[in-house]
């Protein structure tokens, strides 16, 4: 555990309450009362980090963003299984948050990418899941930040779940997830013990991912699978708000020169057809897609690597990215598919694939997964609106 004990004295204002009691300190056995603190803090949780292969290769990170040297006397960490504390972590005057704004708490179990080097403390057994519920106590018994919730919810089970730093600081609500996102495994070691974010505020994640440089490099097809790789495609004829036709302009083995494409993840509302009749916001949703369609320059096909080609009625399954620049570079490209969920007009589900397909250090499932979180909350179109065109 990192000690700067010669610094307590100088620092000795930094070990002191931050604010009035509120409420007696509760026993470690019971859950923690919460009641929102009388002073704003600048301490608060920032992530907790996943291992890639090892469920127990886990770590908690506080951050501060105060100037000074943080010391955590008085302070505790109340690691939860469901309504259970099975662990409070009591801090004393010789635990302070580093010169890097953190202090990492990890598992003992499991040191892959040699993360325990990162911690300032390593616990006596394996407490921290990626799956429960995480509070920060103040010295005056008051919860101000949190992880998780007393439901199982694995949100740092198979990636780590980082804080965006615009929303850094104290949260005593719900666990809200629009205020988080999840990074890639095997990448995420560079962001523990820091304060350092792939993004920078809901935005960041709401423009959506870019063609990352190595997955651009991936083959369209592998063998007889995908590959997960890019095929440069014209558009042939519109759909509905999910299938549209392309022309491909390189021959594949498993690829007709034009197939309808279904996308990838998403499904629209139906559109009237044959003995179907149509449903609430599937005709906008058609229109939203094919006016983004027929206002493009450029579009291409990924394939949808670790799944298949086809689903069940023999339509391609991919990702449709398009620009509409004449001479795109890579990152002018914008994944259709996932602006079609955050509109509002598709619901979204994730059968695996997405964790196979990352923009730089976030898997596509970490996009999806926030733009259906930040529609739904919205409550725009499917997700509450009346469609003001459908005859109901």
């Amino acid at each position: 555990m990192k000690k700067l004990l010669i610094l307590t004295s100088i620092f000795i204002v930094g070990c002191a309450p931050s604010s009035t009691p509120t409420t007696n300190l509760h026993s470690t056995s019971e859950p923690t009362t919460v009641v929102t603190p009388t002073v704003e803090e600048k301490l608060f949780i920032s992530e907790v980090y996943a291992s890639y292969s090892h469920t127990f290769g886990k770590a908690i990170e506080i951050g501060y963003i105060g100037e000074d040297i943080k010391c955590l006397d008085g302070y505790k960490l109340h690691i939860y299984s469901g309504k259970n504390i099975i662990k409070t972590i009591e801090f004393s005057s010789d635990d302070y948050i580093d010169e890097h704004g953190t202090f990492v708490i990890a598992n003992k179990q499991n040191d892959e990418y040699n993360y325990h080097s990162k911690a300032d403390l390593i616990l006596e057994d394996n407490y921290i899941y990626g799956s429960n519920k995480i509070e920060l106590i103040n010295p005056d018994g008051v919860m101000f930040d949190s992880f998780g919730s007393s439901l199982k919810f694995d949100y740092a089970l198979t990636s780590s779940c980082l804080k965006i730093p615009v929303f850094y600081g104290p949260s005593t609500g719900e666990f809200d997830r629009l205020k988080l996102i999840n990074l890639k495994v095997d990448d995420s070691y560079q962001y523990l013990g820091n304060l350092d974010c792939p993004v920078n505020n809901q935005q960041d994640i709401l423009d959506g991912p870019r063609i990352d440089e190595e997955m651009y490099k991936l083959p369209f097809e592998d063998g007889n699978s995908p590959g997960g790789g890019f095929a440069e495609v014209t558009l042939a004829y519109t759909g509905d708000g999910d299938t549209t036709g392309f022309t491909f302009k390189n021959s594949y083995v498993n690829v007709e020169k034009t197939e309808r494409v279904r996308y990838m993840n998403i499904n629209t509302p139906e559109i009237a057809h044959g003995d179907s009749g149509a449903q609430p916001w599937g005709e906008a949703a058609k229109e939203f897609n094919n006016n983004i369609l027929r206002n493009a320059k450029k579009f291409l096909i990924q394939s949808v690597k670790g799944y298949g080609f086809r689903e069940t009625y023999g339509r391609l399954l991919g990702y449709v990215w398009y620009s509409t620049k004449t001479n795109p570079e890579l990152s002018d490209y914008r994944l259709l598919n996932y602006e079609i969920v955050k509109e509002g007009y598709a619901y979204y589900g994730d059968n695996g694939p997405l964790k196979d397909l990352y923009s730089g250090d976030i898997y596509y499932s970490t996009y999806f997964d926030y733009a259906y979180l930040y529609a739904q909350n919205s409550k725009i179109r499917i997700h509450g609106e009346k469609d003001p065109n459908f005859d109901y």
